[in-house]
């Protein structure tokens, strides 16, 4: 989706390969977690399915994907875990909890399945740590530098001290 996407995959730097377009990311403004695990799993086929092999395939927040992925021999995968989906939802009422209880329970077996997890900070990595069993090694966001090139302009009102 051009209007959800890094400009880099928009400027031709690199080359992208769009699978999966046709897939709902919701259901009725429900079902987003199941829509977005048959987008991703449809993604991993088309990825072990269409591509000769990768040396690391890096998959980024829904490791429903990573046993499929670990068919590819000998392909190393990389889990990127932003935050725990498992302590992000809500399982507020008992069809929520119903409807979260085989999502949560395939985010904790695949989760840990991967050669390598990174998560973004260190408080990720606690919180990841008290949610599953394997330690996280910490990999922060890059940040674009060239927008430290020109003083940010100041909109509020200054105060002295």
């Amino acid at each position: 989706d051009k209007s959800r996407c890094f400009e880099e995959t928009l400027s031709g730097v690199f080359r992208v390969t769009v699978y999966g377009f046709f897939m709902p990311r919701h259901i009725l403004y429900r079902l987003h977690a199941v829509c977005a695990y048959l987008r991703c799993l449809f993604v991993a086929l088309c990825v072990i399915l269409g591509w000769s092999s990768f040396d690391v395939i890096l998959a980024d927040q829904v490791s429903v994907v990573i046993p499929l992925l670990k068919l590819k021999r000998p392909t190393k995968v990389v889990f990127y875990c932003h935050f725990p989906d498992l302590l992000l939802a809500e399982h507020t009422t008992p069809l929520r909890r119903m409807y979260r209880k085989p999502i949560d329970y395939i985010e904790e077996e695949t989760t840990g399945m991967a050669d390598l997890i990174l998560v973004n900070s260190k408080f990720t990595e606690s919180t990841f740590a008290d949610a599953f069993k394997p330690r996280p090694d910490v990999l922060y966001p890059a940040v674009n530098v060239n927008q430290f090139d020109k003083p940010l302009a100041y909109k509020g009102r200054r105060t002295s001290n």
